[in-house]
């Protein structure tokens, strides 16, 4: 498989979004009194994923994004053998891949697992009306989880309605440290 090929596949690799799935997660979302955390820098350019987890910890600045960037590309390289194996491509292929993570913002299942491990906290997704762990961490025994909402291709980050929520206070302290 080319790396054009591979690209392409992974670009088109989500579910067709149904036009009520926005309704139907919003909805589940307030039952778990919940609500979505409007993050005004998420809908600028591309990087929704990387802006919703960095929102998650006070992180608003262009620098936290990049450096998030730099973090997860570093993270997926090392381990790109591994990822290589599972995706079913060589490593060259995954490698350009990954470096395309930069200049096209897209987040995918890969990056979610790379952001666990950056963390050290579950990544909780609301889609689809459903709240779903796209994927499981190594470590299962997490005691953070991020909670995030995906709808049309696009992230943001989730939050109690009663204010910040006692989990996410405790990582942003654990990052500050």
């Amino acid at each position: 498989m080319s790396p054009q090929d591979f690209k392409a596949l992974r670009q088109t690799d989500t579910l067709e979004t149904k036009p009520d799935d926005e309704e139907r997660t919003r909805e589940l979302i307030s039952k778990h009194g919940k609500k979505v955390m409007f993050n005004k820098n998420s809908s600028k350019g591309n990087h929704c994923l990387y802006r919703a987890v960095a929102f998650v910890f006070g992180m608003t600045k262009q620098k936290h994004i990049d450096n998030l960037l730099k973090a997860v590309e570093q993270y997926l390289l090392y381990h790109s053998s591994h990822f290589a194996y599972h995706e079913g491509v060589s490593k060259k292929v995954y490698e350009e891949h990954v470096r395309g993570f930069k200049q096209h913002g897209y987040g995918d299942g890969d990056v979610l697992i790379a952001l666990q491990a950056i963390f050290r906290a579950n990544i909780m997704l609301y889609q689809r009306g459903k709240y779903v762990s796209p994927h499981c961490s190594d470590n299962h025994t997490l005691d953070n989880t991020i909670d995030l909402m995906y709808v049309g291709n696009h992230y943001e980050a989730v939050e109690s309605s009663e204010g910040m929520s006692k989990r996410s206070t405790d990582l942003r302290n654990k990052k500050a440290k």
